[in-house]
């Protein structure tokens, strides 16, 4: 996985995306009920759908807030129930790149 961070800033505040890892999953739905919409990304198998997992860093002058912070293990490989993790860089090291 390639590790992907984006950056804005708005106003005085500085937004950014950590993407902490990603994860392929084929959710069960009861037969007649398809998951699968146009823009579902896949893998190359098509056999997977793509989830990236993000956390949202806000920065401003009077401190720092993490929503949804999440971080993986580096030999974590799933979130079960059939699925496959991608692990990405750690929360920490993420946030100390942002500086």
């Amino acid at each position: 996985m390639t590790p992907t961070t984006a950056t804005r800033d708005i106003g005085d505040a500085r937004v950014s995306v950590i993407q902490t890892g990603q994860c392929y999953f084929a959710p069960h739905y009861p037969h007649g009920r398809d998951w699968i919409t146009p823009d579902t990304p896949f893998d190359s198998d098509r056999r997977m759908a793509l989830l990236g997992i993000n956390s949202l860093v806000l920065q401003t002058r009077a401190g720092t807030v993490v929503v949804d912070p999440c971080s993986f293990r580096s030999d974590e490989t799933t979130l079960g129930g059939g699925s496959i993790l991608e692990p990405g860089p750690s929360l920490d090291a993420s946030l100390a790149a942002l500086g």
